[in-house]
């Protein structure tokens, strides 16, 4: 059979990518392996490339024995909320590295390593976050009137009384008790901390969680199965307005 020049040129350059893609997928590979989490930082790119992208679905939330079913726990707050007379959504759980960069970047985080309760796998690769923002639906994090700062900040009292209280003070960490301040929202005194709608799971500590979740990597590496890393959430997710998550 007769070649071309220009189909050997093609043929040629498909080699060259194909074992170009090869090496970089082993190397990335070795590089998870011998990563540590002390030396995992924002600008870990490698590791970004492999994760899924970001979600706010519950199913995405760890429902293992390794957060002791932090899902069901979850679902418990917000019906608990619910109950209150609350329309509790997630405002977000799993994230990619490149949403937490951003978070990072903006102030809304004080991580600096992509590994956290918020972008969080299992061992096979899959979405498990170990994290959740609660925000109640028609208030989001309070940014805009007095009125809905007024309804916000009594949705994330709510959110701390039942984070704070015995059903779930031993298996949960609420992020409105890190260096609370007191505060007025139209006359009605507040007093909570910095991130009032994260909640964590207390069942994993976050090297337990990063090692976890390297596990996770090399898994989705070895199938080939990385996803281009994307802040975009899936079309079933829920909507809501700018993130104010600071873990």
């Amino acid at each position: 059979m007769n070649v071309t020049e220009e189909q050997l040129r093609l043929l040629i350059k498909s080699a060259l990518l194909s074992e170009a893609q090869m090496s970089k997928r082993k190397l990335s590979t070795t590089q998870l392996s011998s990563r540590s989490t002390s030396s995992s930082t924002v600008e870990d790119e490698e590791a970004a490339e492999f994760f899924p992208m970001s979600s706010k679905n519950i199913n995405d939330v760890d429902n293992s024995s390794f957060s002791n079913n932090f899902r069901a726990t979850v679902t418990q707050i917000m019906n608990a909320l619910k109950k209150k007379g609350f329309q509790p959504i997630l405002g977000s759980a799993y994230r990619s590295p490149k949403e937490q960069k951003e978070k990072i970047a903006q102030g809304y985080s004080k991580s600096k390593t992509i590994y956290g309760y918020h972008v969080a796998l299992n061992e096979k690769g899959e979405k498990a976050a170990l994290a959740v923002d609660l925000v109640d639906k028609r208030y989001n994090w309070g940014e805009g009137s007095e009125d809905i700062k007024l309804g916000a900040e009594k949705f994330f009292k709510a959110l701390g009384e039942i984070c704070d209280s015995n059903n779930f003070k031993s298996k949960v960490t609420w992020g409105g008790s890190w260096k609370p301040k007191t505060f007025k929202v139209k006359g009605e005194e507040f007093t909570r901390g910095w991130d009032p709608a994260h909640v964590q799971t207390d069942a994993v500590t976050m090297e337990q969680s990063a090692e976890r979740t390297k596990k996770g990597l090399t898994a989705l590496e070895t199938k080939g199965e990385g996803a281009p890393d994307s802040s975009t959430v899936a079309p079933d997710d829920q909507k809501t307005e700018k993130t104010e998550d600071k873990s």
